[in-house]
């Protein structure tokens, strides 16, 4: 009897929502002993029941959510340690190296020192050789009307 006025009290304190956990589980320790195969314990039975299987439900959905983050979350690193091999990598690869007289030379004073030496040469000397961008654009776009010459095309 005694043991039936406790699984009554703790079933009103659960239905209230007054319980704490350790007397849910003193209740469900009780609803499982000889004194609580009563038929009126069906219920409160059957609600906790339901609950723990709606518990289980929600942790296993908290637990795919928390591997989705997992997930989630090593993209983004994996993203973002490629990006930041790829600047190293990239500006690693932006030194000046010329080849004079067979040897290579990465000093970036001496490389454009030379690049303004070779182009010195390759240029002509005098002022009246150079053309002007204008005058090379003429000269490009120049489709022969100026000269009298007649440009036929033929088509097959």
């Amino acid at each position: 009897m005694k043991k039936e006025n406790e699984i009554d009290r703790l079933t009103v304190l659960y239905y209230d929502g007054m319980t704490s956990c350790a007397e849910e589980d003193r209740l469900r320790q009780l609803l499982c002993s000889p004194a609580g195969n009563d038929r009126r314990y069906d219920e409160i039975k059957a609600v906790m029941g339901f609950v723990e299987v709606a518990r289980a439900a929600e942790n296993r959905r908290r637990k795919k959510n928390f591997v989705t983050a997992l997930r989630i979350a090593a993209v983004v690193l994996v993203i973002i340690t490629g990006g930041v091999f790829a600047y190293h990598k990239m500006a690693s690869a932006s030194t000046c190296v010329a080849y004079i007289d067979g040897r290579r030379c990465s000093d970036p004073e001496m490389v454009i020192r030379e690049m303004k030496k070779s182009i010195k040469d390759v240029m002509p000397h005098d002022d009246e050789s150079r053309m002007s961008p204008e005058s090379q654009l003429k000269e490009m776009f120049d489709t022969g009307q100026n000269a009298g010459n007649d440009v036929v095309v033929t088509v097959k």
